[in-house]
């Protein structure tokens, strides 16, 4: 069985030398995909599946990548694949341009909440729809109805490795930073204003105020920038485009270089900076976000992170309830309600970041074994949420049984 899985941000073959690398510095969306392309061509090689990946590119220059063939976009209506996975902007490539495909079975791997567009132009090539997130796939399931679910593979034990992360909750740690009263926050996340960045610059100097008052030194360590997703980044001092760049200017004024540093889109050096952190930001409104990876990344440090519960960030912000935001404005009264706590009080929320990250890095072999079954099968959703008619069954049932329970209860206390 042949597969064909399409790899938007070509540049990830050239910087990915290894399966077992962390994300090089590329949008999510192509990392889990090589990934997954890595895993299958990986089960395959040792018999444990008779799915042959190949890759589809714009624009790689080799016939092979780590063993995989590669297919440039320009010979894709010449190419047969039993099944074909579109991810990315391939959906919207192949509408606006008219591309014929030549393929048995298609799956788009979408990776927003209610997506409408996407949904929409699946349901035209007559694409099977996968979702990459719990509170993802229930938007989606809104607007398509029944569909698969498989989450994205996510490994807390590569991250820790590239940070040399030999300790946990390091009392040694915990007291160099009492001793030198410096606060570390860290923000990552691609400089757009979807990801909500401007909404933690705009508190920045009322969050500067509180650390001083309590005698602490702020820093704000912001990894990322606009080109992660292909967007523009031609502002003159910061890593962004030029409105947004000026927009967040006026927020943080004097504050940069100061007690705020822009480190621009990092590989794996980033781990080594953020595991200095005492917290995280990640998107602070949830939106675009179909699978929480970014913040899994700083929990998996033991780093705690204040988010929103909206979307794909619910799906890990639900198992840390005190550090959820409802709105942006809430930035600063979390990091003001970090910093008051005791120290068994931080070292629980970092157990518990560190003990999430751990649930989600588990999952995937897993998640491997769902997406094998899902390809060898057809019109069978993967998804662990029951069917209308199950439901419907088994209140049929519990209706039945009820009466059969409450007459059992009072036969025994009759005797």
């Amino acid at each position: 069985m042949k597969l064909l899985i399409y790899i938007e941000q070509s540049e990830i073959l050239e910087k990915m030398v290894s399966h077992s690398q962390v994300n090089p510095g590329i949008g999510g969306t192509t990392y889990t995909a090589l990934r997954l392309a890595f895993e299958l061509n990986n089960a395959y090689k040792f018999a444990k599946s008779n799915i042959k990946v190949s890759l589809l590119t714009k624009n790689y220059k080799e016939e092979y990548y780590q063993g995989m063939e590669v297919i440039n976009i320009n010979k894709l209506e010449k190419y047969f694949t039993d099944i074909f996975l579109i991810t990315g902007d391939l959906i919207d490539i192949l509408i606006e341009e008219k591309i014929k495909i030549n393929t048995k079975r298609v799956l788009t791997w979408i990776r927003h909440p209610f997506d409408y567009d996407k949904i929409k132009k699946a349901k035209r090539l007559n694409s099977e729809i996968v979702s990459v997130g719990k509170a993802q796939y229930i938007s989606n399931y809104l607007i398509a109805g029944k569909h698969h679910h498989i989450d994205n593979l996510f490994c807390a034990e590569r991250i820790r490795k590239s940070a040399k992360l030999t300790y946990f909750l390091n009392n040694a740690i915990i007291k160099e930073n009492k001793n030198n009263k410096t606060f570390v926050i860290g923000y990552m996340g691609a400089l757009v204003p979807s990801k909500g960045f401007d909404q933690l610059a705009k508190q920045w100097l009322e969050i500067v105020k509180f650390c001083l008052h309590k005698n602490l030194n702020p820093r704000l360590e912001v990894i990322g920038g606009s080109t992660l997703y292909g967007f523009e980044e031609n502002h003159p001092r910061l890593p962004t485009g030029y409105k947004y760049g000026n927009k967040l200017e006026s927020f943080l004024q004097k504050e940069i270089n100061k007690t705020v540093f822009f480190h621009g889109t990092l590989n794996e050096e980033r781990y080594e900076l953020m595991k200095k952190c005492d917290i995280a930001i990640v998107n602070p409104e949830g939106r675009g976000e179909a699978f929480p990876a970014s913040i899994l990344e700083w929990m998996c440090l033991a780093i705690p992170v204040i988010s929103s519960a909206k979307y794909g960030c619910y799906d890990a912000m639900r198992f840390n309830n005190s550090l959820i935001i409802k709105k942006p404005e809430e930035i600063k009264e979390k990091i003001k309600f970090y910093i008051n706590l005791k120290d068994d009080q931080r070292n629980y929320l970092k157990d518990i970041s560190y003990t999430i990250a751990n649930y989600y890095s588990s999952k995937q072999n897993f998640i491997i074994s769902q997406w094998i079954l899902l390809l060898k099968q057809k019109n069978k959703y993967i998804n662990e949420y029951p069917s209308l008619y199950i439901l419907y069954k088994f209140f049929v049932e519990w209706l039945l049984e009820k009466p059969k329970i409450f007459l059992k209860e009072i036969i025994t206390k009759i005797q």
